[in-house]
């Protein structure tokens, strides 16, 4: 049965690409049903117009998955977005899933025809979320009995301020986390981890925690490759570094736990109170937690930060 039938206008989706690569598969196995699909295999020629694509996609999406991205894929996107500008009204949303193999230069040129353009190593991730919007009208995260408070771990002070600033945008509390046990998040709490990929041991370190809260892992450059191997090794969500802050924000409301322990970490969390070492980021909120390595987390009342810094250092738990 076609539960396309009935779906209200504008929610259609026409996916394109390889039936034979796992990713699309998967993608279409569980967000498909009741849409069209076109398969396009790759290195192999569209056995279909582009004219034909945008009155399959009607004023839905049209989403084009491409491993391999090179001219025939440029070509084409050109076509449809040439068409698409013809079109006065209804005109499909094109969005773009590209793998790593894809050049720079052709990536380059469809961004400024798509829509948007996704990295196939995080679509597993957020595209669930994006469809479920477009079905729904809502991304389905309801925040009620849910920990706000959030975890961040980065050795990057400014990566630091971004993630606790977009937090902020979204009501959530930021702490900057000294460790996976540091005791001013609760046990249970999202953490969201700027994976340092570059250390042989963070696959180790992921696999020792990840099974006692969940972790959403940031990844520089993330490979097909990379994410499954982290979330092989615990991870709940990925993403790319960089990301969309609207990914961002789905993804840590729909991953955050249920809270089970202080009535106060729930909800819509209060304004952080200053303390000895909180930090003042840019936009004039405050981060709760200073990590005592960095440079920039020095100097004020150094005397207090040392000897917080050596209180916890004593009791930080190691993956």
């Amino acid at each position: 049965m076609n539960k396309s039938h009935g779906r209200r206008r504008g929610t259609e989706i026409l996916w394109v690409g390889d039936r034979n690569d796992s990713l699309f598969a998967e993608l279409v196995a569980r967000l498909a049903e009741g849409d069209s699909v076109v398969h396009w295999p790759e290195n192999g020629p569209l056995s279909t117009s582009a004219n034909d694509l945008l009155a399959r996609a009607k004023s839905g999406w049209l989403v084009v998955h491409r491993r391999n991205a090179g001219p025939a894929e440029v070509a084409l996107i050109r076509q449809l977005r040439q068409l698409m500008e013809d079109l006065r009204a209804g005109r499909p949303r094109l969005e773009l899933i590209l793998g790593e193999m894809a050049r720079y230069s052709d990536v380059q040129e469809m961004a400024a025809m798509a829509d948007r353009i996704t990295p196939e190593s995080v679509a597993a991730d957020v595209f669930p979320i994006r469809v479920n919007r477009l079905r729904t009208g809502h991304g389905g995260m309801d925040r009620t009995g849910r920990l706000a408070r959030v975890g961040i771990m980065s050795r990057n002070l400014p990566m630091v301020e971004m993630l606790a600033d977009c937090l902020a945008m979204i009501s959530l509390e930021a702490v900057v986390a000294r460790g996976w046990s540091d005791p001013s998040i609760p046990s249970g709490s999202l953490m969201v981890w700027d994976v340092p990929t570059l250390n042989p041991r963070w696959e180790a370190e992921l696999k020792a925690w990840g099974g006692r809260r969940p972790v959403l892992a940031l990844l520089a450059m993330a490979s097909r490759d990379l994410t499954a191997r982290a979330r092989a090794a615990g991870a709940c969500a990925c993403l790319d570094l960089p990301f969309e802050l609207n990914d961002l924000h789905d993804l840590v409301l729909a991953h955050l736990p249920i809270a089970t322990g202080n009535p106060a970490h729930e909800a819509r969390p209060a304004r952080p109170q200053a303390r000895g070492d909180a930090v003042t980021m840019r936009s004039g909120s405050l981060i709760v937690r200073a990590e005592p390595g960095h440079a920039a987390f020095r100097g004020q009342n150094q005397r207090a930060g040392h000897e917080t810094a050596n209180s916890e250092e004593t009791g930080q738990e190691s993956a």
